[in-house]
């Protein structure tokens, strides 16, 4: 019996250490036991991380990754994406909103219904929106960062090169934790053409 606890408390240990994994463009330090499974994108480099058989983060790093805000608001509204802080997407979830469908009329107040929240925030110096469900369970928990390096100006215009997008959906509260604890550690490669 002894011989089991001792091999279960060395399992424990080594599952629960954690590493800087190199995904190339970006780096996190995540526990050991998350593995990377890779995925095709079209134009940009998405992957999955699998944290254990109940929960998995997807991360998208390309000039098209989702802004965590846009999606809730399409979800919503069926709307075409609209870039936005998170401060401005707190103003417009405070209003009314006024719809008519048919002979039906009626307004909504959006607030109540987000099971998120926004926080504007900088990781490594690049503008950020981090994402939290109200409830641990229900809704996403993540960080979409704009902006990431610049390419060399074209004509007096700089152009954006990359944004990206980490997110895990519905995750348990080890897990939450787990990856605001990996956003943390959030690094990214300075750009060749920089």
């Amino acid at each position: 019996m002894r011989f089991i606890t001792v091999i279960l408390a060395f399992f424990l240990t080594v599952s629960c250490r954690e590493r800087t994994r190199d995904f190339g463009a970006f780096s996190l330090k995540i526990p050991s036991s998350w593995q990377y499974i890779p995925q095709k994108g079209i134009d940009s480099y998405v992957g999955l991380i699998a944290i254990d058989s109940k929960d998995t983060l997807f991360f998208d790093y390309g000039p098209y990754s989702s802004n965590l805000i846009s999606g809730t608001l399409d979800e919503m509204f069926e709307m075409d994406t609209i870039p936005m802080s998170s401060e401005e997407f707190e103003n417009i979830s405070s209003y009314y909103f006024s719809f008519q469908e048919g002979n039906l009329r009626d307004s909504v107040h959006l607030k109540p219904y987000l099971i998120e929240r926004y926080k504007d925030t900088v990781i490594q110096h690049f503008p950020a929106i981090k994402v939290n469900p109200k409830i641990i369970g229900t809704g996403k928990t993540g960080i979409f960062v704009d902006s990431i390096w610049y390419t060399e100006p074209h004509d007096g215009i700089y152009r954006m090169t990359k944004r990206f997008c980490l997110v895990g959906h519905n995750l348990s509260e080890i897990n939450h934790k787990a990856l605001l604890k990996a956003i943390a550690s959030l690094k990214f490669k300075e750009s060749k053409s920089r």
